[in-house]
């Protein structure tokens, strides 16, 4: 498995939310934030990192965790340099409190591994594999040890077979580990789930409520009835009442009415909803009322997420709302019927393109229904009606849907027009 050593100089950068950090990972098992990976781009989704700590003692080992993402470009974390830097999102499965808790200290590490440099000056050194695969079962030992994290607890660290033993290490068995990455790692949040998020956080702000609060408590209930995970590895903690606190609490870093800096670490996607919508309380608040009132009258299964719902703007729940609508077969079949009484034929509405002229028998009577009203715009139980529904080619569909908000069917012919 790749594996990385990322670094941390206290020196150089001050983690302000560093014990909220280590509180949610004791809390919660794991943390995800962005991290810096030097110039490194080689790092992918799925590899293993180390965080080191450097520059002052106490110095060593005192974090790992997993790569969430592919490396990306953002403003540097010194605000003194005016280029980006390369950023990874990460999750932390073991954070030590290095002040007060013994860490995997420099020392130990020079003197296990003396070919190995462990004191990079930027993020993203490739730890080679015969010292990541020492180094995991010298790491699992350190935390038995110690008593900080037991390793055999799938949600607090790597499980290392033949290393864990119900009550102790066997000396013999870390000679030859075999390493196995078994760690319980919920799904990262998604566009609905973060609309639902920022909404609540803009009707009670985080530093005026806590995690017991009724609307984090119920608002942690609706995430979990949400049917776009499919795998919730670990079902207990699933976007429990504090996990949906500390993502309020993110939100703070961006809210500049906050007079303090909030959880600085936090993902990407978190960003681009804040911007999208905290300008635009109004329409927030009307997508959170749909995602939460269809989700409270539809029984729908996990096993029906599309891939198409990745790349729907409203997110995965409003995508399938969407799609209901444009597929009621007796919609459908009326405004298929009315516009061959109008107009002898079926046609794209965009482009023109017609199916039947193009492939033939098997294309008759072929076009795609796209719902021109968004379905934040409808009411509770309001019916569509013939004059929202345009008939479009498969291509044209996918291309209204590209932008926030929505291309309407003018604008996606006078951008042909324009080609």
């Amino acid at each position: 498995m790749p594996t990385y050593l990322l670094t941390w100089n206290p020196i150089k950068w001050h983690w302000e939310d560093l014990q909220d950090c280590i509180k949610a990972v004791k809390e919660e098992g794991h943390y995800s934030t962005a991290w810096s990976c030097g110039g490194t781009k080689k790092i992918k989704t799925g590899d293993r990192f180390f965080l080191i700590r450097l520059g002052e003692e106490p110095r060593g080992i005192f974090a790992s965790g997993w790569v969430e993402s592919e490396f990306y470009e953002d403003d540097h974390w010194n605000p003194e340099s005016e280029k980006p830097a390369l950023y990874i999102d990460i999750r932390i499965d073991v954070l030590l409190d290095a002040e007060h808790e013994p860490i995997f200290s420099r020392t130990q590490l020079k003197s296990m591994f003396p070919n190995m440099h462990w004191d990079a000056q930027s993020s993203g050194t490739t730890i080679r594999p015969e010292v990541s695969v020492k180094l995991e079962s010298e790491w699992a030992r350190f935390l038995a040890t110690t008593g900080i994290v037991q390793p055999s607890t799938p949600d607090k660290g790597v499980l290392l077979e033949g290393l864990v033993n119900a009550q102790k290490y066997d000396e013999d068995a870390v000679s030859e580990p075999a390493v196995k990455a078994d760690v319980k790692r919920n799904p990262p949040w998604q566009r609905d789930e973060l609309i639902l998020a920022l909404d609540l956080y803009f009707r009670y702000p985080p530093n005026t409520i806590s995690k017991t609060h009724s609307e984090v408590v119920k608002l942690s209930e609706v995430l979990n009835s949400l049917p776009i995970h499919i795998n919730r590895l670990d079902k207990d903690k699933f976007r429990n009442p504090n996990g949906v606190y500390m993502k309020l609490c993110n939100f703070l870093r961006f809210d500049p009415a906050y007079q303090g800096i909030g959880l600085v670490s936090g993902g990407k996607l978190e960003e681009d909803i804040w911007r999208e919508f905290s300008s635009n309380k109004a329409e927030l608040r009307k997508l959170a009322n749909v995602i939460t009132n269809y989700v409270s009258t539809t029984n729908i299964e996990d096993d029906n997420i599309l891939p198409e719902e990745e790349n729907f703007p409203e997110g995965k729940v409003l995508y399938r709302l969407h799609r209901t609508r444009e597929r009621n077969r007796e919609l459908v079949k009326k405004a298929k019927d009315k516009r061959k009484k109008e107009a002898g034929v079926l046609k794209c509405d965009v482009c023109q393109f017609n199916f039947f002229e193009i492939y033939g028998d098997i294309g008759a009577d072929y076009i795609e229904c796209h719902h021109t009203k968004p379905v934040s715009e409808l009411e509770d139980n309001a019916k569509t009606q013939l004059k929202d529904i345009a008939l479009v080619c498969a291509n044209c569909h996918r291309m209204l849907h590209r932008k926030r908000p929505w291309l309407s069917i003018e604008q996606l012919k006078s951008l042909l027009k324009s080609r």
